[in-house]
């Protein structure tokens, strides 16, 4: 083997107990139940990439509101620049947040479709079609293939669907990205959590009481390389849920136990992926 290729191969070579634990994280769920507030609370030092108002909610929530800086979402090339910026360290954070991942997508195939519909005048600027999807898809899990493996914690930020199987009658709920889009980006992720929130009502007033699924069913997309966890946590915390786990060098722990990736059944076709969920 030749020398200068044998000592590049060994400079990439790292002991498992001396590498940086980052967690990455495909949060989804319906709006309103507090995904904003449970990313933007991950860390000391957040830098939220908004592309849906999300940073709204944060107001009433002071003690994250002070944790964030918010960058207004433009763009794909911008995703890039944010990249470049945290690797060569201009931009310094704990965590940085997509709201919503979903949403960035779905503004992307807008953009793909004027793009096309520019250049070929016999294309209807307002209905996407195949190739549309494919470029989309293609942008997209390049995109996210890159923050997910940035040297940070990343949440991405998602709206759910709902795709009903008409031969079983079952509905599935899962992160609201084409099916191609979603199964790139899930591969990726050390957690998928499907976040919910339930009102309870007793003598004292009304609350609500958040609920964390990490572990899949046969209906609900879900996904944990963290161990220990439960498959469903109430009123989760990520600092509380991943501190252990990121902790596990200093604190000399070699037995973390990991759940295996679980995969649920994609019963949908892929055809079905032309209709964008939220």
């Amino acid at each position: 083997m030749d020398q200068k290729i044998l000592d590049a191969l060994l400079e990439t070579i790292t002991p498992l107990q001396e590498t940086e634990t980052y967690v990455k994280v495909l949060l989804y769920g319906e709006a309103g139940v507090g995904k904003t507030v449970l990313a933007c609370n991950f860390g000391e030092k957040v830098i939220l990439v908004d592309s849906a108002e999300g940073w709204v909610s944060l107001i009433n929530h002071p003690e994250v509101e002070k944790k964030v800086q918010r960058i207004q979402y433009q763009g794909l090339s911008q995703l890039d620049a944010i990249c470049d910026a945290i690797i060569e360290g201009h931009l310094v954070c704990d965590t940085l947040v997509l709201d919503e991942a979903s949403g960035i997508a779905v503004l992307d195939l807008d953009t793909v479709l004027k793009a096309r519909s520019d250049k070929d005048a016999s294309k209807d600027p307002n209905i996407p079609t195949q190739p549309d999807f494919f470029s989309n898809t293609e942008r997209i899990r390049r995109a996210m293939s890159r923050i997910l493996r940035l040297p940070c914690n990343v949440v991405l930020v998602s709206h759910q669907r709902e795709d009903r199987d008409e031969r079983t009658g079952r509905t599935f709920i899962r992160p609201a990205f084409t099916p191609k889009t979603r199964q790139s980006i899930v591969q990726l992720c050390h957690l998928v959590g499907h976040l919910t929130a339930n009102e309870l009502t007793d003598e004292d007033g009304t609350t609500y009481v958040r609920k964390l699924q990490v572990q899949p069913t046969a209906v609900i997309t879900a996904k944990s390389r963290i161990g220990g966890l439960p498959t469903v946590i109430d009123n989760p915390d990520f600092n509380t849920m991943f501190a252990s786990w990121q902790d596990r060098i200093t604190d000399g722990i070699s037995d973390i136990v990991q759940e295996p990736d679980a995969v649920v059944a994609e019963s949908v076709n892929e055809d079905e992926s032309i209709s964008i969920g939220e």
